[in-house]
């Protein structure tokens, strides 16, 4: 279980929305207006056991993460489409 989250790299001249799916099974799928209209934008992925833990005091209500937090910048088309990520082990 996890979330990615797509936010507009203003940077690079894109102002369109954010946005953001749940990933479940190692796989998300944006709602229908709800995903990216293309251009560049920073990906954010994180990532949980889903297993409820207290640690360090603190409950973790979706479990320790998995890996660190993932960020990486794309060009999406301005079409549907689908895209991989694949997160580095290291």
């Amino acid at each position: 279980m996890g979330f990615v989250t797509f936010s507009p790299d203003y940077e690079q001249g894109n102002s369109g929305p954010g946005g953001g799916a749940p990933i479940k099974d190692g796989k998300f799928e944006t709602e229908t207006g709800k995903g990216v209209v293309g251009g560049a934008y920073e990906v954010r992925i994180v990532g949980y056991t889903g297993q409820r833990t207290t640690e360090s005091g603190e409950e973790l209500q979706d479990g320790p993460p998995l890996f660190p937090a993932y960020t990486t910048t794309m060009e999406f088309p301005q079409e549907a489409s689908t895209q991989d990520f694949v997160i580095p082990t290291k």
